[in-house]
């Protein structure tokens, strides 16, 4: 979405030493996918993660400013994720992700779409549509340990996002 935004002017660039790793790693992917000999499904995701190390690894060590601006959000975005049951004040946000409030507030809404608020509450539904399928757990109980004041404020936001209540 923020790519779309500054039409590609964040886009990764990977040096040839980067793009033989990258190649390599992707055509053992590939090989493991067709072959399904015993245990590629973990060679499977260790080939894939050591592919996402060489992307972030390349992309944090660009220097174009939209590329950095970008980064600065996704430590926002994270604390949010690692802090999703909690209130997260905006101060806080900013305050990890090196930007002012403004600024912050600007460039999450670029990359996300949303607010920090909105995002940190669909996480949180996310979450519970998650609990709700795989638990037991009563509604208020979900409600309650993923940071909602009660089940009703839970259940509007739940309806607003999935479309249908909890039950």
């Amino acid at each position: 979405r923020y790519r779309a935004l500054h039409h590609f002017e964040s886009r990764l660039r990977l040096g040839i030493h980067d793009i033989v790793q990258a190649d390599r790693l992707i055509t053992g992917l590939e090989n493991e996918c067709l072959r399904k000999a015993p245990g590629y499904a973990t060679a499977v995701k260790g080939l894939f993660t050591q592919l996402i190390v060489l992307l972030c690894r390349a992309y944090l060590a660009t220097t174009a400013p939209a590329a950095q601006v970008l980064i600065k959000a996704g430590t926002a975005i994270r604390h949010i994720d690692q802090h999703c049951n909690e209130p997260v004040a905006i101060a806080t946000l900013a305050r990890v992700s090196g930007l002012s409030v403004n600024q912050l507030l600007r460039v999450f809404r670029q990359a996300t779409g949303q607010t920090p608020h909105d995002y940190q509450i669909h996480q949180r539904i996310l979450k519970a549509t998650k609990m709700l399928r795989e638990t037991s757990d009563a509604i208020t109980p979900i409600a309650y340990e993923l940071g909602f004041a009660d089940s009703s404020h839970f259940s509007r936001h739940f309806k607003r996002i999935m479309g249908l209540t909890p039950q």
